[in-house]
């Protein structure tokens, strides 16, 4: 059933985005191989920091350079991805620490699958945390962050006259109109998540002071609110980048210099 599902995606990203689908489905399993390689090297006992910020590494150089090649555009927005992932990695282990958060909550310690991990499991959970946290952070900032950039480097073509401070105003624009979707795509992703949490607190007929204090709910919530911010922040981040960018003559001849190398 699954290679099914797989034929059937792959043959649609095909038919709609010719070579650049099949691009991004070959990225998408390339993605898959990087997040079970490091599965893999978690089990081994490596550093989760360690590992995040080299398959986030990863993760933008195939999502963003492989896929849309090297230019303004996808430089505009890798440095603002591993901006906020820095920026939100720090938020995000504070609220982990503080919030008491450590992978498992009262939920999953009575889940079957909890049954199977060894009592002598050598991970901090504590970090897997962070890690997961800023996983699921990872693929909407890249999606925002290159929407932006695209739609800032037509105008800025269409425009070649214009200032920093109006290219960086037009990518503004763009991002007030996507923002709003955006937040409300990690919101359904969240609660499509959650919603057999949510139907237990139900049935159960949990009170109100219990669902909020519920280290289930806060793992949940937090996971949505922090992607959420960090979509806000890579808007403007990626807007500023963007004209500086295109407006530095260095920038255009280091790229070009990229160009011929390649050719």
């Amino acid at each position: 059933m699954l290679i099914s599902l797989f034929v059937i995606l792959f043959l649609l990203m095909c038919l709609v985005g010719g070579d650049r689908g099949a691009k991004s489905f070959l990225v998408l399993c390339v993605n898959g191989i990087i997040f079970a390689g490091s599965i893999f090297f978690l089990n081994k006992g490596f550093s989760p920091i360690l590992l995040i910020v080299i398959s986030a590494l990863c993760f933008c150089g195939m999502n963003l350079f492989f896929q849309n090649g090297y230019n303004i555009k996808t430089l505009s927005a890798a440095f603002a991805v591993m901006s906020v992932i820095f920026f939100n990695g720090i938020f995000i282990f504070a609220l982990v620490k503080f919030g008491h958060l450590t992978g498992f909550n009262e939920i999953d310690f009575f889940e079957e699958n909890a049954m199977y991990l060894s009592v002598d499991l050598n991970i901090k959970l504590f970090q897997i945390t962070v890690c997961g946290m800023i996983w699921g952070l990872l693929g909407a900032i890249c999606d925002t962050g290159m929407a932006i950039a695209t739609a800032t480097n037509e105008v800025a073509l269409q425009h070649p006259e214009y200032t920093k401070n109006q290219i960086f105003q037009s990518g503004m624009s763009v991002g007030h109109d996507i923002m709003g979707t955006t937040v409300n795509t990690l919101f359904f992703v969240g609660a499509g998540e959650a919603i057999m949490m949510a139907l237990m607190f139900y049935t159960q007929k949990t009170g109100w002071v219990e669902i909020i204090n519920s280290k289930s709910f806060m793992q949940e919530l937090s996971t949505i609110i922090v992607s959420c911010i960090g979509c806000m922040l890579i808007i403007p981040l990626t807007a500023f980048l963007f004209a500086v960018f295109f407006k530095s003559q260095r920038i255009h001849y280091h790229i070009e210099l990229v160009e011929q190398r390649q050719r």
